[in-house]
């Protein structure tokens, strides 16, 4: 792969490929010897970058090198967060199946579902909580998914939410 000082180019190729959707070039530096977990200053994978573009075939290349689908960047948010928040069903599908965890939760206490709530993306909303995604975890302010689901005014689902045991906001916040 060459010297060891090479090791922070080829990370920073590794985030580039999955910026820009080339799973072939990911295959390729892995082949090389890459990490698929290496971050950049700030704490952001190629694995988020991945989901943050909602590319499912680079994703995979990713967590079939070992890339964990729970690491967190710089602000705290994971790859299923960030895949959550652009109601992107397909890409939280590869993440889960990878074990990517629900329930993790940034800086702030806020989980997939919190994202998923806020983008309104009901389905994948209901999927989160299929695989084990607790709808009455509340983030630092006190806000659960419902209570995100009320403020982007889906009160419906955020009712049922609600008759499952998810509340909006602590009382007294």
């Amino acid at each position: 792969m060459g010297e060891p000082g090479d090791r922070g180019a080829i990370s920073e190729r590794m985030r580039q490929a999955a910026a820009r959707g080339d799973a072939r070039e990911l295959r390729r530096l892995l082949a090389e010897g890459a990490k698929p977990d290496e971050a950049d200053e700030a704490g952001v994978t190629a694995l988020y970058l991945a989901a943050a573009r909602g590319d499912v075939e680079s994703a995979r290349v990713l967590l079939e090198a070992g890339a964990d689908p729970n690491e967190r960047g710089g602000a705290g948010m994971g790859p299923l967060a960030k895949a959550a928040s652009r109601g992107d069903r397909g890409m939280a599908a590869a993440l889960l199946e990878a074990g990517a965890d629900p329930n993790g939760a940034d800086g702030e206490g806020r989980t997939a579902l919190h994202e998923a709530a806020r983008a309104g993306a009901l389905d994948l909303l209901e999927e989160l909580s299929s695989a084990g995604g607790d709808p009455d975890r509340e983030d630092e302010d006190g806000v659960t998914p419902r209570g995100e689901l009320e403020a982007c005014g889906d009160g419906a689902f955020a009712r049922e939410l609600a008759e499952r045991g998810g509340g909006g906001r602590k009382p007294g916040l």
